[in-house]
């Protein structure tokens, strides 16, 4: 679903790059659509990252789809009734959550406030 997304926005972003008039600085429109390019492609390649740590191909119990272990693991963490240290898929997940929430507050700060009155 995030590469058919990020396929949408780069097609967006040339037909709009196409109908605008050409000038020799970025416009406001080119600063966001390659921003939400790039962001895309980083919540893409954390996914890929998380997916490939060690953890998630040991478990030995319980076949699981790649996409779910994160869900399979909290659902396995309540049975068990303990806390347990979190995985490394899950420490990427978190610490990228908090990640991209901070790029995207600081970035929408920054375009709206150089945005032209």
């Amino acid at each position: 679903m995030s590469l058919t997304t990020l396929l949408v926005l780069i097609s967006l972003y040339t037909e709009t790059a196409s109908t605008l008039p050409k000038t020799p600085y970025l416009k406001l429109i080119d600063i966001w659509f390659v921003f939400n390019i790039v962001y895309l492609s980083l919540i893409i390649t954390t996914h890929l990252v998380a997916c490939r740590t060690p953890s998630h191909a040991t478990h030995k119990h319980r076949k699981v789809p790649l996409f779910m272990h994160y869900f399979y693991e909290q659902e396995k963490e309540k049975e068990e009734g303990k806390k347990k240290r979190p995985s490394g898929s899950t420490l990427i997940l978190k610490v990228a959550q908090y990640i991209f929430g901070m790029l995207t507050v600081i970035f929408l700060s920054a375009y709206f406030m150089t945005a032209p009155k």
